[in-house]
């Protein structure tokens, strides 16, 4: 058996997906045996993913033709239906396009398993973006996929309510995301790395570090920075991700409109030696984001020692559990405030949260541990028996709900 893996887009640039999928694909290869393949829409052959090329997982990128939203590709369809064997499984890695509806479509054409990973597309916040396109496609194709699907795959129970407060009574199996730990060890000195990113060593850096777009809550963080600079003058504020939103440009110009200049950063997509520089050099992380159904970065900053201000509207009550943050009801008020205790915080205090942060992430967040609960999901699939450490949710009397 091969898991054939669909996903509309993994180069660097998209984000968790680009992390969390083949470092789920690798920990299976290695505690499961099982190898995989993942198949991807794309603009460019140029597109790269360093966790892919680490991995060695084969990688076929077939071209989009049409409208961008679509993401349809005849390539697609041609090759997966020639590798395509009755014993194999798909295993879909987003909603409303045509990779996932494909993916339905072959699965029923060819009679093998289906599990679909919803990565965070059915919560209210993200089912009211684009909506109209969305609900084209849930008439269309999307709800009957989901209530025909041989398994959905959710990282957290607030994914499984939104999930099941949509009508679907499908399987459910609950397996967050694992971290790379390790990964994260042995950075470089904080010095060391504020002067390979050429930034000033007598400031103190916040990292905000993701796609740059208003789910994660980027617009109240910039709202709130000049004022919060007023009183924090040493403290400068490192926006790191692709900008998919133009946010670049807006950036610049509150700097200069607010006389900020020297107190907010953009660096761009960073990976590799980059990307530990910039949690090196960082005090702490924000991400006051509207919604999560994980948050791999927030889960790389804990393991870098960071200590993290994130959202209920992320998985990760354990950061106030454990004591390495703050865990707040998204407001602008309450980001104001928790961000002004971070950077008054007294250093004993902070490097107990530095410490929790990273045990948090060392014992509960291997990849190997997600990936044998992934595999019992497997093992469901296949046999209709489920596994006890697998939490499977499924068969209950939905919520009503109209999209």
């Amino acid at each position: 058996m091969k898991i054939f893996a669909l996903i509309e887009n993994i180069s660097n640039e998209y984000g968790g997906p680009a992390n969390s999928l083949p470092n789920m694909l690798e920990a299976i290869r290695s505690e499961l045996s099982i190898e995989s393949l993942v198949y991807s829409i794309s603009s460019s052959k140029d597109e790269r993913n360093e966790f892919i090329e680490r991995f060695s997982i084969p990688w076929i990128r077939c071209q989009k033709i049409g409208f961008d939203k679509i993401k349809y590709s005849h390539e697609l369809n041609y090759k997966l239906s020639i590798d395509l064997n009755n014993d194999d499984l798909l295993f879909s890695n987003n909603l409303w396009n045509y990779p996932a509806f494909l993916a339905a479509q072959l699965s029923r054409k060819k009679d093998i398993p289906h599990i679909i990973s919803i990565r965070g597309s059915l919560y209210p916040w993200s089912l009211g973006q684009s909506n109209i396109i969305k609900k084209i496609a849930w008439n269309f194709f999307q709800k009957k996929s989901l209530q025909q699907a041989s398994l959905i795959h959710v990282t957290c129970s607030d994914e499984y309510k939104a999930v099941r407060d949509l009508g679907i009574t499908s399987p459910i199996a609950i397996v967050p995301h694992g971290i790379n730990y390790d990964d994260y060890q042995n950075l470089p000195k904080k010095s060391n790395a504020i002067e390979y990113l050429g930034l000033n060593q007598n400031k103190k850096y916040i990292l905000f570090m993701s796609r740059l777009h208003k789910k994660k809550g980027l617009d109240l963080l910039l709202e709130l920075w000049p004022e919060l600079v007023d009183k924090f003058p040493d403290w400068c504020l490192l926006i790191v991700g692709p900008d998919y939103s133009n946010y670049t440009d807006s950036i610049s110009k509150l700097a200069i409109e607010n006389d900020i200049v020297h107190n907010i950063k953009t660096l761009g997509m960073l990976t590799g030696d980059k990307k530990k520089c910039v949690l090196a050099a960082s005090e702490f992380f924000v991400l006051p984001t509207y919604t999560e159904n994980f948050g791999v970065v927030i889960g790389e900053a804990l393991a870098a020692g960071l200590p993290v201000i994130t959202t209920t509207g992320t998985p990760w009550s354990e950061i106030g559990s454990h004591n390495c943050g703050k865990y707040i009801n998204l407001s602008k008020e309450n980001v104001s405030q928790a961000l002004q205790e971070m950077m008054s915080m007294e250093e004993k205090p902070f490097n107990i949260m530095s410490d929790n942060a990273k045990l948090l992430i060392k014992n509960n967040y291997s990849w190997s541990a997600q990936a044998i609960k992934f595999g019992q999901a497997l093992d469901f699939v296949l046999t209709k028996k489920p596994a006890p450490d697998v939490v499977f949710l499924y068969k209950e009397k939905p919520a009503n709900h109209i999209l």
